[in-house]
């Protein structure tokens, strides 16, 4: 990659029909290989796997089916667009490792406030008086239900990373760079793009549609803001994180997801990633995060300083 180049352009070198059918060959594969997994199902046995039951593992196989995307993407911007993989992660051609974890705790401290303590409160100060009429008394779970629980919230946690890495890189990774390629320079059209693709995968509507619309756009920005993917791979592994709590104990189906949330929950979603993307954006310049490729400036950045050198038979400075 060109010295310099930000992270939305890192698929400029490629050609613009490269990028177009790379762009619709990832499109396709969204749609397609989430339907192929899934048919797999009926191979499954109708009364589901031993202990956890028919409707948990419907929900591991829907992620697991997103997740699948994940070599799809990564075959096409390899051997259709010729560009080294490294590129959709950062700037620098890998993961930053460090940045993602400090993304992480962040998302963290941020989600456990506004997804967890702020709802939970809300709910204990709007609660009319307790009464003793119609109360039914719950029964402890048994050993066999924690059990069902923990393995079901460890099958959700390890293909849940699998499942984000998917989005991410299709999203906020290929799209978000594939579709700038496209239209210009700027990153907003690969912004709004990926917001859009990101929503749709989540097949709701709703509340938590606009939530989930409005999350992906901060995280677009704050991709191109830091110049690689970790902050919104942070963001997203957390959210699920906390979901896969819940989901484990309480499967839905498996198309239960963030888009389906209410008003109350839509408004705590929304609150939340904002405070997060405006941590982080504060955050990105104390850390001395690379923007752009290494070994030069951004595009109408000041130009590299000119080296002298020496004419033959001279000594340069420090060399005696």
């Amino acid at each position: 990659m060109p010295p310099g180049t930000p992270y939305h352009q890192l698929a400029r070198p490629t050609s613009r029909r490269r990028t177009l059918l790379a762009v619709l060959g990832v499109l396709l594969s969204t749609v397609t290989v989430p339907m192929s997994v899934t048919a797999a199902m009926r191979w499954l046995p109708t009364d589901g796997l031993p202990l956890l039951g028919p409707a948990r593992v419907e929900l591991l196989v829907s992620v697991a089916a997103i997740g699948c995307i994940l070599p799809a993407v990564l075959v096409i911007a390899r051997f259709v667009q010729g560009r080294p993989l490294g590129t959709l992660s950062s700037v620098t051609g890998r993961i930053r490792w460090g940045w993602l974890a400090l993304c992480v705790g962040v998302a963290a401290v941020t989600a456990l406030c506004l997804l967890v303590v702020v709802p939970i409160a809300v709910a204990v100060l709007t609660r009319g008086p307790a009464t003793d009429s119609g109360q039914q008394t719950v029964a402890a779970p048994s050993l066999e239900d924690v059990a069902r629980y923990l393995v079901t919230l460890a099958l959700l946690l390890c293909l849940g990373v699998w499942q984000v890495a998917a989005e991410e890189y299709t999203t906020r990774g290929f799209l978000l760079q594939a579709v700038t390629r496209l239209a210009g320079r700027s990153p907003w059209p690969g912004i709004i793009a990926q917001a859009i693709v990101f929503t749709a995968l989540h097949r709701h509507l709703g509340w938590g549609t606009l939530a989930v619309a409005v999350m992906a756009g901060w995280l677009g920005w704050l991709t191109v803001r830091t110049g690689g993917i970790e902050a919104a791979l942070a963001y997203h592994l957390v959210q699920n994180g906390f979901a896969a709590l819940v989901a484990a104990a309480m499967p839905t189906g498996p198309d239960a997801n963030a888009a389906g949330a209410g008003l109350p929950g839509a408004l705590a979603m929304v609150g939340a990633v904002t405070a997060y993307a405006l941590l982080i954006r504060w955050l990105a310049p104390l850390c001395r995060l690379a923007r752009t490729a290494p070994g030069g400036t951004a595009p109408g950045g000041p130009p590299p300083a000119p080296v002298t050198v020496a004419p033959l038979g001279t000594a340069g400075p420090g060399l005696g």
